[in-house]
């Protein structure tokens, strides 16, 4: 790496120094877990992801359980400049690599590489998905990002000299660069690499590595170990609390102090020194104080936070060091927390119908690192007394106690958090039960032929109700049913409906005082051979917010009249369907077969043969529809001619007929 190149032999004296202090004894606190695991050359990177910790300097490592045990993988490649700057995997199966010869991609867990951008990279880091990676170039001054796991790519310049790159919790690409010798910046991209924005802040240019606060993507932490190219003679942490618009020293030191390396916790933020072993805060990057454990080389990434207290960290002769209490003193882990409010719930059904006992469910997620929720469910011996309908709010559920039994309910609320625990709130009402309520209808009529008939459900009591559902039944061939409507008359609550049947849903009835409509059934009256019909109502059922509170046992039944003269069946009929049904027999004359065709339909009929004298010879019943033949068979009548008399809803129509034999 051309920036190492700077103040080498002042350097290698602090390197021999710092191996000499990096010994078997880093710190009691401290446990070296792999001695002599790997080749130190000066540079390498370590990470955790997924409960596996990966280490790469020539060589690639991989240890399974926390860092007690490690194996060996294959090394992308073993060229020139084939050496790691930096490690990120997403998951146990898919990592980057970013090498002085490229950045390489697997898929299998380190068993295969890939080079899916030739270069010399710095630092690399996955997006969203495995398949968006960014890369940071010393060679190519820039910073190329990739949605299609290297198929395709978008460089862009950022800075003189990108040296790391990370990503945010909500897909933000964010890379610090510089000039050599001045100060660097927070680069940001939104858009997938597309654009980069510089923020305001500037920071000593020779920081090798920053990381971002698990709580706050604004919150960020950057190691300047100021060794290779100095800004002054200082080694600093710098922290921003407003994602790199400004920037404050949080810690420093005379050169040689920190490495460049930084590794996050949910808390505690660890930074390796070249002679100091590990510094650690545990306020949030405000103080920080050394912990023990191993040093090693500037411009090396050997560090890789499990949690607060669980650390590794590398040091420059090859061997592999950890913590479980955080370098000495445990840090009390202040992860975040679900808190549910409230913690119990205790209803009581009311004896008003529908007055449904409700109670709004609060969770608030406090603090980091808090597991979401994937699903609440009502379980226990009464859980179908109790409902849960989303709020009115993204974080509360609305909890409804609708017994359908009466005496005591107990059930719970179990809610399945993303870190496979659950929580529970302890259920308990005591309810009366779906109520009997009284209800009524009246008569109606119209003498207008094709007038509106309102067929009312009228209340016998006061009630509060959500919606109302029932039951139609109602004759076809004199009504035309239109919907049905609460009081309003705004919505059509029909929810399914067949021939002379419909299944009624009305949403919302609101308050109801005794002797009043709580809804209508409308139709269209079209008489015919009788004046009156009847329309049945049956299965009501009052309900609050889906669920049935009161029904009623009764089968309401409302007649629905109109005048009825000679020529109404045709009225009728042209008011209705636009025509005057026209009735024809083919063939005519005929030898003892005919059909009868009507130019509307005319639904069920009777028909009768007359001769001459008036006799009716014949006699059938036949269901006409429009323009479909009715076959009728006269063979044991005796030739001549004869009337063919045909009754139906819309009245009598006859005409000739001639039979030859």
């Amino acid at each position: 790496m051309l920036r190492r190149l700077h103040r080498s032999i002042y350097l290698l004296s602090l390197l021999v120094t710092a191996l000499s202090m990096s010994s078997d004894s880093a710190s009691g606190q401290w446990q070296k877990v792999a001695g002599n695991l790997f080749r130190s050359i000066g540079s390498g990177a370590m990470c955790y992801s997924d409960g596996y910790i990966w280490l790469a300097t020539v060589q690639l490592f991989v240890s399974t359980d926390s860092g007690m045990t490690w194996s060996e993988r294959a090394f992308p490649d073993h060229g020139s400049g084939a050496v790691a700057y930096d490690l990120q995997f997403f998951d146990r199966l898919h990592g980057i690599m970013a090498c002085g010869s490229g950045t390489y991609l697997t898929t299998d867990g380190g068993s295969t590489w890939k080079n899916i951008l030739a270069g010399n990279f710095f630092s690399c880091c996955f997006g969203l998905s495995n398949s968006i990676i960014a890369t940071a170039s010393a060679s190519m001054l820039g910073v190329s990002v990739t949605t299609d796991a290297g198929v395709t790519w978008t460089s862009r310049a950022v800075g003189d000299f990108p040296t790391n790159i990370r990503s945010t919790r909500d897909g933000k690409f964010l890379v610090f660069a510089g000039s050599l010798g001045t100060r660097g910046h927070i680069y940001a991209s939104a858009d997938l690499g597309l654009s980069w924005q510089e923020r305001a802040g500037r920071a000593d240019y020779d920081s090798y590595s920053f990381a971002i606060d698990s709580c706050d993507n604004d919150r960020l932490y950057l190691v300047n170990e100021d060794l290779a190219s100095p800004t002054d003679d200082f080694s600093q942490i710098f922290l921003t609390t407003n994602g790199g618009q400004a920037w404050s020293i949080a810690d420093e030191h005379s050169l040689p102090f920190y490495t460049g390396a930084i590794g996050i916790g949910y808390d505690a933020i660890y930074a390796p020194t070249l002679l100091n072993g590990v510094m650690r805060s545990s306020d949030r990057g405000v103080t920080w104080k050394s912990v023990g454990g191993p040093s090693n080389d500037f411009d090396t990434r050997f560090i890789a936070a499990i949690n607060d207290n669980l650390v590794l960290a590398a040091d420059g002769r090859g061997n592999v060091w950890r913590t479980t209490n955080g370098g000495g003193d445990s840090i009390l882990v202040h992860l975040g927390k679900l808190i549910i409010t409230p913690a119990s719930v205790t209803l009581t059904d009311t004896l008003a119908p529908c007055q449904a006992p409700e109670q709004i469910i609060v969770t608030t997620l406090s603090g980091c690192g808090a597991p979401s929720i994937k699903r609440f469910s009502v379980e226990g011996r009464d859980s179908l007394d109790f409902l849960l309908i989303s709020g009115a709010r993204t974080d509360s559920i609305v909890l409804l106690f609708k017994p359908v039994r009466a005496g005591e309910s107990i059930a719970q609320i179990t809610i399945l958090l993303s870190d496979g625990s659950t929580r529970s709130v302890p259920l308990a009402g005591f309810g009366s039960g779906p109520l009997q309520i009284s209800m009524h209808t009246s008569d109606i009529s119209n003498d207008t032929i094709g007038g509106s008939i309102y067929v009312p459900i009228i209340a016998d009591e006061n009630m509060s109700g959500g919606g109302l559902s029932f039951r139609l039944t109602y004759d076809t061939t004199m009504l035309d049913y239109l919907g049905s409507y609460p009081p309003n008359g705004t919505t059509d609550g029909t929810v399914s409906s067949g021939r002379g049947q419909a299944t009624v849903s009305l949403a919302n009835v609101g308050n109801i005082a005794k002797d009043s409509v709580i809804g209508y059934a409308l139709f269209h009256i079209f008489p015919g051979k009788v004046d009156c019909s009847v329309v049945t109502i049956d299965s009501i059922s009052i309900m609050n917010k889906a669920t049935i509170c009161a029904q009623s046992v009764q089968m309401l039944q409302s007649k629905v009249c109109s005048a009825v003269g000679c020529s109404t069946p045709l009225l009728s009929q042209l008011t209705r369907y636009r025509n005057i049904p026209h009735l024809t027999a083919h063939p005519n004359p005929n030898t003892g077969s005919f059909s009868l065709r009507s130019s509307a339909k005319l639904g069920l009929c009777s028909i009768a043969i007359i001769d001459g004298l008036g006799v009716s010879r014949a006699s059938f019943e036949r269901t006409i529809e429009r323009n479909v033949p009715a076959t009728l068979e006269i063979s044991q009548l005796p030739q001549g001619a004869y009337s063919v008399v045909v009754r139906s809803s819309f009245g009598i129509e006859s005409l000739h007929l001639l039979l030859i034999k």
